[in-house]
């Protein structure tokens, strides 16, 4: 399993050959003033699937604030006189 390396911005820059070259032993976690701002992971067939899983994952989390708001509001209004 790769080991996940810490770098900032500057080293990716300066190195992204090494990193890329090293990707099947390790994965990246890019730091930029002190902060993750993202991930370099080793790519392989059919990996799709799961990074679309992984970005929708990010835009709930993302948006958590607003999603539990609106479901707030939601339960609030009762159930739907809907019928069908």
């Amino acid at each position: 399993m790769p080991s996940t390396i810490i770098i900032n911005n500057s080293d990716l820059q300066k190195n992204i050959g090494m990193f890329s070259k090293n990707i099947e032993s390790n994965s990246y976690t890019v730091i930029n003033r002190g902060k993750p701002k993202m991930i370099i992971l080793p790519y392989f067939e059919d990996s799709n699937n799961f990074i679309d899983d992984y970005l929708e994952a990010y835009e709930i989390n993302k948006n958590r604030k607003n999603l539990q708001q609106e479901l707030t509001e939601s339960l609030k209004s009762g159930e739907s006189d809907l019928i069908i």
